[in-house]
């Protein structure tokens, strides 16, 4: 009589995940909760149905434009550390990536996705393909933190309550980059695994410092920051929202910093109030800030969604 098989029991680890990802649903749906009781979700609903078809239309085409030059420069990383694949399978699985990050906690899933993704196909390079999605992240971050601080200063409700945090925060970042590049050299000569590690990440710096590197990823950045931006001014073009694009480029930044940290599900709350924070203090009426970050939320979903289609095309990832 055959014997039957083990029910497989969850351990500890797998119970942690489920309990986190569990209070980030209800940090997210507590939040929303709040934005409810202060705005009233009619007045909300009726500043979306007002909405311009047509430019949240070319928003949705705009940001899409923007991933596709994103993935791109993913490519471009990659070649630099020289990893084994061509550009079609750099975007179809950054795509496949923006697609998961629609259902994995945190709005840093699909990055961890993507390197999995990608990981399966060359073991033995995965270190370096979770190095250019680190590269990919930090160098948006710095992009993204250098124009929000250089656009705060314009704003005159920002500039001495939330310029000096950006300012700081900036430096910070750029001197972590600096010192990255110094401190990997000087521990390359460290015994055991400490100076396997140094001396490996040196080299990668090395290779992503280069010239033609370092324009590519800067000028391909700078230009996806300026398509992101061209979004928010076409959705606060659709409900008439009546502010500076420098307060919606101040406002952007903070909103994407703050739904870095993996407090929701996926920023859901976190990106909402954001907005109806940082655009109340402008002057926007609480139910017009809410509807901006409801869109902006339905033009990431849509390409989202739409980014589904990748895990459709089949192929051999490596073959590129």
């Amino acid at each position: 009589m055959p014997m039957p098989e083990p029910v497989p029991v969850p351990t500890n680890a797998n119970r942690f995940k489920g309990l986190k990802l569990l209070l980030k649903v209800l940090v997210s749906l507590l939040l929303l909760g709040l934005l409810s009781r202060v705005i009233d979700p009619r007045q909300t609903l009726q500043v979306i149905k007002q909405a311009d078809l047509g430019l949240l239309a070319m928003a949705v085409g705009v940001f899409l434009a923007g991933q596709v030059l994103n993935a791109v420069k993913w490519a471009w990383l990659g070649r630099a550390l020289k990893l084994p694949f061509g550009m079609w399978t750099y975007l179809r699985v950054y795509f496949m990536g923006l697609f998961l990050t629609l259902f994995l906690p945190g709005s840093v899933g699909g990055d961890a996705g993507r390197a999995v993704l990608l990981g399966r196909e060359a073991r033995e390079e995965g270190w370096a393909i979770a190095y250019t999605v680190l590269a990919d992240r930090y160098s948006g971050l710095m992009f993204l933190l250098v124009l929000s601080s250089l656009a705060c200063v314009q704003v005159e409700a920002y500039r001495w309550v939330l310029g000096p945090w950006l300012w700081g925060l900036t430096v910070l970042v750029a001197v972590a980059w600096l010192v990255l590049g110094v401190m990997s050299g000087w521990f390359s000569g460290a015994p055991g695994r400490l100076g396997s590690a140094a001396r490996q990440v040196h080299q990668w710096e090395e290779r992503l410092r280069g010239r033609t590197s370092l324009a590519r990823v800067g000028v391909s950045t700078l230009v996806v920051q300026c398509l992101n931006w061209s979004v928010l001014l076409l959705l606060a073009a659709a409900i008439e929202l009546n502010v500076s694009a420098s307060g919606l480029l101040t406002a952007y930044g903070l909103v994407t910093l703050a739904s870095l940290i993996p407090l929701s599900l996926n920023g859901l709350g976190i990106r909402e109030g954001g907005y109806v924070l940082l655009l109340g203090l402008l002057g926007v009426d609480g139910s017009q800030a809410l509807g901006f970050g409801v869109l902006w939320f339905a033009v990431f979903t849509s390409v989202g969604l739409l980014s589904g289609l990748a895990w459709w095309v089949k192929g051999d990832l490596k073959a590129g």
